[in-house]
């Protein structure tokens, strides 16, 4: 898979994942502790999505 390093302000990146959350790609958990914590995860349209761009990385790397 092709990866790429970039650098991202916190705001922007907390509007992409709200933006992810917000079409179903993403869910969103917060767990109880001190300090809170949250953690994101694929949904399964997430996980589909994902599957659908290996495949087009591995049909571009040909």
């Amino acid at each position: 898979m092709y990866k790429q390093n970039f650098v991202v302000s916190r705001q922007t990146f907390a509007n992409l994942l709200k933006e992810l959350e917000n079409m179903g790609l993403v869910s969103r958990k917060v767990i109880d502790g001190r300090p809170p914590r949250v953690e994101y995860s694929l949904t399964e349209k997430g996980k589909e999505l994902a599957r659908i761009l290996d495949e087009l990385d591995e049909i571009l790397q040909k």
